[in-house]
């Protein structure tokens, strides 16, 4: 049976919280405000959860900036810098074993190089682990290992696009959809933009992704959504309106169908969180 340890450290450095599942060990860190890391390589494979602040860091040529709930992955041996807003940042890091990946899902992590999920189902698992590992309680352990697979399986039904090569005008398609998905954009209107025949469209875009432009439409959605839910006091008609979806019942079907909720519901449990972290004194912060 597995196990959770928890533990603070008031040192110099950034781990404030860890715990153990036996599967996965996890570590919160916190960084302090413009802090720079020099190049690196992570040593371990870990997905790394954003929790509050932002940072940026610079793969190569391409830097990505990471904000509150995204989730990434990062490839060990990946070479990089960070950098760290004025406000600082909160960060969760989850130790993925060496051979996890083989053993579960014969993919190696080489198909999942280094990219970022957020919203929707990646960021409601998050946050729901990220509640697990402080509450420690027995069945904590259980409930992480679970939550950690789950993030692990968004990101390995991703892992096929990446790794063949995306013909320029289905990049654009892709593009266009994340652009207009709030729009009744059909099918053919997206492959007249990229001057192709639909029926190609739809089973390049399948292949490439994993998911038809339909899925994906409302994925996008749902995940927008999540965003107005958690940062806005819009009703979930207007939220519903400005995602796209024809009323408040369709999207509230949608959403439960994707993140296993009803919309008031996931409100509820985001807003209730973000009411006791702002009350919470950096004294209690510090010793919970």
């Amino acid at each position: 049976m597995t196990s959770i340890a928890s533990s603070l450290s008031r040192s110099s450095s950034p781990v404030v919280r860890t715990a153990s599942t036996g599967n996965f060990f996890l570590s919160e860190r916190h960084y302090d405000p413009h802090v720079a890391s020099p190049r690196h390589k992570h040593v371990k494979d870990y997905l790394i959860v954003t929790l509050a602040g932002r940072y940026s860091s610079t793969f190569d040529t391409r830097t990505e900036e990471f904000k509150p709930w995204t989730v990434s992955f990062h490839q060990s041996g990946t070479s990089h810098t960070s950098r760290y807003d004025p406000n600082g940042a909160k960060v969760l890091y989850i130790e993925i074993p060496p051979d996890r990946l083989n053993r579960l899902w014969s993919v190696t992590p080489s198909h999942l190089a280094h990219f970022s999920l957020r919203g929707g189902v990646v960021e409601w698992a998050a946050r729901q682990l990220y509640s697990e590992m402080k509450a420690g309680d027995a069945y904590s352990p259980v409930v992480m290992d679970g939550l950690v697979f789950q993030l692990l399986a968004q990101f390995l039904r991703r892992r096929s696009g990446r790794g063949r090569r995306l013909p320029v005008w289905l990049g654009n398609a892709d593009e266009i959809i994340r652009r207009r998905f709030a729009e009744p954009v059909s099918l053919a209107d997206i492959a007249q933009l990229v001057q192709v025949h639909p029926v190609h469209l739809a089973r390049e875009y399948r292949r490439h992704y994993d998911c038809t432009i339909g899925e994906q439409i409302r994925r996008l959605r749902v995940d927008y959504a999540c965003e107005q839910l958690s940062t806005s006091d819009l009703s979930l008609a207007d939220i519903a309106l400005s995602a796209g979806f024809a009323d408040q019942s369709h999207f509230t079907a949608s959403f439960r169908q994707q993140i296993g909720t009803a919309p008031s519901h996931y409100r509820k449990a985001v807003k209730t969180k973000l009411v006791s972290q702002q009350n919470a004194s950096p004294a209690q912060d510090r010793s919970n």
